[in-house]
């Protein structure tokens, strides 16, 4: 780390909400670091470029006003960043900027739940004049988190056109996982294309949370669901060709993705 972080203390109660948070403005002090802060694109903003830590509580920001001298105003905030708690934050709160000025240290999942112990070294403003660690005191830090999520993809295939109500494929989930809003990342094809808008029916067991469509034309297939579905170990997706068939629509292999 060679420039200092953008830290400072909220001067406003941040209530909780959900994930984009509109209706809320983040309000801080940044006169102890002199920090400067700028706004992004909502896509950066999405992307968590902006990411910020607030007492525990990662969050980015899209538009960043200048109130008063090293005070600004946050908004358009996405909130409870990497699964992190939406909470309530009152006034005083202490707040840091998550860019290149943090030190970051990638771990494996293996440390997580032990201790780690960290020497922080100082040098001269032209990087010379390090510190031996011989030194310095060591900080202990208990390494949390619940480790990167992994993917668990549900793909098939049937070949030929499928009949009224046909369960093309049952998965038994082996282990936990979450189908994200939408099918987010899922595809399907077919090598020919449906005359008539066809759906199919994506089942949690014997209840219907999403679909699986073919617009008239179309090879490729677009996915409904409504909100995330978390699947058991144990439970079943299935996949059920609709009452009534499309007269051409053939061929389909698709993949379904799914977060653990």
């Amino acid at each position: 780390v060679n420039s200092p972080a953008a830290q400072g203390l909220l001067t406003m109660d941040l209530p909780p909400h959900s994930s984009p948070d509109a209706s809320n403005a983040l309000a801080i002090d940044l006169t102890e670091s002199q920090g400067q802060l700028a706004s992004v694109s909502a896509a950066d903003a999405a992307n968590l470029v902006t990411l910020c830590y607030v007492d525990g509580e990662l969050l980015a920001y899209q538009t960043a006003i200048l109130t008063a001298a090293n005070q600004y105003s946050l908004t358009n905030l996405y909130r409870g960043a990497y699964g992190t708690a939406i909470a309530n934050h009152p006034s005083g709160t202490q707040f840091a900027r998550l860019d290149g000025s943090v030190g970051r240290f990638a771990y494996p999942n293996s440390l997580i739940g032990q201790t780690v112990y960290l020497k922080f070294a100082s040098m001269n403003i032209v990087g010379g004049g390090l510190q031996s660690l011989a030194s310095l005191p060591a900080y202990t830090y208990t390494v949390k988190g619940s480790g990167q999520n992994s993917s668990i993809i549900v793909t098939g295939s049937f070949g030929g056109k499928p009949t009224a109500n046909l369960v093309l494929q049952s998965y038994v989930f082996a282990a936990s996982a979450t189908v994200p809003a939408g099918v987010a990342g899922s595809r399907g094809t077919a090598a020919t294309a449906a005359t008539a808008t066809t759906t199919f029916i994506i089942r949690k067991n014997s209840t219907n949370v999403g679909t699986m469509v073919f617009a008239a034309a179309a090879m490729t297939a677009t996915f409904t669901m409504s909100s995330a579905t978390a699947f058991s170990a144990g439970d079943v997706l299935t996949l059920v060709a609709p009452a009534a068939p499309d007269v051409t629509l053939a061929n389909l292999a698709w993949t379904i993705l799914g977060i653990s």
